[in-house]
This record gives structure tokens, C-alpha cells and sequence, in this order.
């Protein structure tokens, strides 16, 4: 009897998925990745739309309720371990009370509920004093920590943690999208139909126009309990007009059509409305699309990419899934984790500032480096192919790590006694 042949529970404390599609991909592939190395385990997933999420993941959905719900207290006091992660959840750049927020929930899940907790391959963002002091507590008490990135690792080896950290990668890098005929079929419901042209998609983010180093809480908190207003339209009107001017190039070099991937497409964000500005303000808007709508499954969702033939991306989790699937990708970093993800894959020659690029010449330099990107690709592929293979396996490790907390905290004992009782049960 092994102890992946006993059935487990596992809770999922994850980031934004109900909101991000980038969070969702990285939820999808953590579920499958759990299901792969643990079967017949049972796995239960806290949304803010639980409903619709039940119907798109492989797990049990239960509301999450704005800070906890009675469904959550349960299921994680069924659960053998708590999975907290993955994505960028110890990060005070996303509002000061994120971090002492989840420590209750880690300190309750630990000592009241008295299970273990895995931090499940964090992205970590720590500026300040506070928010370092706060997440060294709340990871010493969790059983095993793996981080996403470089950068992460080094944060959290500058804090001298009791338990060690472990760099494994975001297991949206393992995503299997659905079958390139679903994702013929989403384009065609945009309008963005087969012809001779090449598609470009854009994935942009506004997040980091969201949010302010000050903030007490997180933008979607504070929206919804009506304490913020969008933050200074200059800032946003000039990332519009560089995304609108970036089109103008990419139509001109190329021939392109170009298809725009909004982050979140949900309440109370507004990156449709956003997105469909920079279309109208594009000297060529008959050739740009703005993906609408938020009714498909992950899977399906990315099952776009096996149709483009380049992404420019802003946001991570686009460039991730670009690179699993071998699309030529862009990246335009406006965080570290950008560039530490590229420097991962041996490819910061493929990446160009937030920075930079709201310069004047940054649209220009943007369309230079996909030009010099595309022409190279064949040979590029080798070399990608195997940081993929790297990166996969790095992701995997993180089913590697709960496994071993699992014999550490004493699951082993529990496997060997479910054993005995099956070897009873049979034998008489």
C-alpha cells in the first residue's frame, strides 16, 4: 500500500482564479497535476463564483465567501493537508492587508484546525519591512514551500526561513489545452475567422495601473465595498495609446490581424471597455478584435493559442502558455517575475521594459524585436524545447514536495493503518 494508493483530501487556498484567466490556467494545471500524482484523491477548490467554477474544473467547488464561509471551515477539516497557492499571494504591492490576511488563514488552518500546509509554487513581491516580517511568520509555520521563480527564491532565502524553500516553476507551463478545433471554434464566435493573414494576439494587463505601493487593500476588495474609484486616467490613456500605436506597427510590418485577450473580463474591471478604446483609437480597427465574453473553460480559453502565430504579452501567464505550446512570444515585463520567467528560458533577448515601451519609440522597439523574434524562431525551437522540458519537470516537483510532507506529518502511519483495515476486510 503507497501512499498515493490511500485516498486523500486535499483544500486548494489559490489566488484569483474566479477573476484572472491566468490564474485559472495555473488552477487548471494544479488540479490535474494533484489528480495525476495522487489518484483518486479528492480535491476541493474555495470561488468567488462557485457555481460557475464547478462546472470548469475537476474538483469540488465551494464558495469561498469574502473573507471565509462555513463550506470552506468544512471542507478543510475533512482535508488530510491544505494546499495554499499557487500564484503571487504573499505580495504586498497588491494591498498592505493581503499578507497579515492570509496569516490568519494560515495560523487558523494550522492551529486551530491543526493541519498541514504545503505554499504551493508562490510568486513572491516583498517591499516592505512589514510585509517581510509578516510572511517569514507565516511560512515557518507552514510544513514545505515552493516558489516559482528565481526571484522568489531569493526572497525568501534573504528572510532565513525555518523551513527551506524549494524552486520548482508555475504549473501553468503544464497546461494541455483543449483541441485546436475548440479553439478554431471560440475564434470564429469573435469574428476572427481563417484567411492568409497572420494572427497576433495581445495580452495585456492593467493591474499594476490598479494598484498603489500604499494600498490597505486589494483593488477588487476595495471595490467592492465602494472605497476606491479607478485610479488617474493619464496613466491609463497613455498605455492605451502606446497598445494602439503598437497595433499600428504590427499591421504595418505584418499584414496581421490582431485579436486582444483582456486579463480580467469580469466586474469590476473594465479592460473590454479598455481594450476596445485602443481598437477605435488604431488607425486600422477593422483588423483588431477584442475577445468578449467569459463563458469557456480554461482549457477551451487557451485553446486559442494554437492558432497564433506571435503573442505580445504583458501579463505572465499568456507568455507561460505561449511557451509550452512553442508560439513566438514577446514580453513586455512591467514586474520581475517577467524577466526572471525569460531569463529562466535563456530568452531576455525576447523582452523589453513596461518602461521602455511607453516611450515614445516603444511601440517601434517592440515591433523590431517581434520581427527579429519570428525571423529566428526556427532555431530558436531547439534550444526552447528543452527549457519547456526543464520548466515541466520543475512543475511537477511540487506534487514531488506535498508527497513528501505528506510522510512527514505522519501519512504514512495513516496509509499503513487504511491497509490493514482493506487486508481485514478482505480476508474476512
Amino acid at each position: 500500500m503507497t501512499l498515493a494508493a490511500v485516498s486523500q483530501t486535499f483544500t486548494i487556498l489559490c489566488g484569483n482564479a474566479a477573476f484572472n484567466r491566468g490564474d485559472r490556467a495555473n488552477l487548471a494545471s494544479q488540479i490535474a497535476l494533484l489528480k495525476s500524482e495522487f489518484p483518486g484523491c479528492r480535491i476541493i477548490v474555495g470561488s468567488y463564483r462557485a457555481q460557475i467554477d464547478r462546472e470548469w474544473y475537476d474538483a469540488e467547488v465551494i464558495p469561498r465567501g469574502k473573507i471565509f464561509s462555513r463550506a470552506l471551515f468544512r471542507a478543510i477539516k475533512e482535508s488530510d493537508a491544505v494546499i495554499f497557492g499557487g500564484g503571487a499571494l504573499l505580495a504586498d504591492n497588491a494591498g498592505r492587508l493581503l499578507i497579515p490576511y492570509w496569516l490568519c488563514i494560515i495560523a487558523f488552518v494550522r492551529f486551530i484546525l491543526k493541519k498541514p500546509v504545503m505554499a504551493w509554487a508562490h510568486g513572491i513581491v516583498l517591499e516592505t519591512k512589514l510585509g517581510k516580517f509578516l510572511a517569514r511568520i507565516l511560512l515557518n509555520i507552514t510544513e514545505s514551500v515552493t516558489v516559482r521563480d528565481h526571484d522568489s527564491l531569493d526572497q525568501l532565502r534573504a528572510l532565513k526561513l525555518k523551513v527551506r524553500p524549494h524552486l520548482t516553476a508555475d504549473p501553468a507551463i503544464l497546461i494541455e489545452p483543449s483541441s485546436p478545433h475548440v479553439g478554431e471554434k471560440l475564434l470564429q464566435e469573435q469574428a476572427v475567422t481563417k484567411d492568409r493573414r497572420p494572427l497576433f494576439a495581445i495580452a495585456p494587463t492593467f493591474w499594476h495601473l490598479y494598484h498603489r505601493p500604499g494600498d490597505l487593500l486589494p483593488y477588487q476588495w476595495a471595490r467592492s465595498l465602494g472605497l476606491r474609484r479607478d485610479r488617474s486616467e493619464k496613466e491609463f490613456k497613455e498605455y492605451t495609446e502606446a497598445l494602439a500605436h503598437l497595433c499600428d506597427r504590427l499591421i504595418a510590418r505584418f499584414h496581421c490581424r490582431i485579436l486582444f485577450l483582456p486579463r480580467y473580463p469580469a466586474a469590476p474591471w473594465k479592460e473590454e471597455e479598455r481594450l476596445a478604446l485602443v481598437r477605435t483609437t488604431s488607425l486600422s480597427p477593422e483588423d483588431i478584435t477584442v475577445f468578449k465574453g467569459d463563458d469557456h473553460p480554461p482549457r477551451d480559453y487557451f485553446s486559442m493559442w494554437h492558432h497564433f502565430d506571435c503573442l505580445i504579452s504583458v501579463a505572465l501567464h499568456d507568455a507561460i502558455i505561449a511557451t509550452a505550446l512553442k508560439i513566438p512570444c514577446v514580453h513586455i515585463s512591467y514586474e520581475p517575475k517577467g524577466r526572471s520567467f525569460f531569463e529562466r528560458i535563456s530568452a531576455l533577448d525576447r523582452i523589453i521594459s513596461y518602461e521602455r515601451f511607453l516611450k515614445p519609440e516603444g511601440p517601434e522597439a517592440v515591433t523590431e524585436l517581434t520581427v527579429r523574434t519570428l525571423e529566428r524562431w526556427p532555431k530558436l525551437l531547439p534550444y526552447l524545447d528543452r527549457s519547456v522540458e526543464a520548466l515541466q519537470e520543475a512543475a511537477q516537483a511540487n506534487a514531488l514536495h506535498l508527497k513528501r510532507m505528506m510522510e512527514r506529518v505522519g501519512y504514512t502511519e495513516k496509509a499503513s493503518m487504511e491497509a490493514a483495515r482493506l487486508q481485514t476486510s478482505v480476508a474476512s
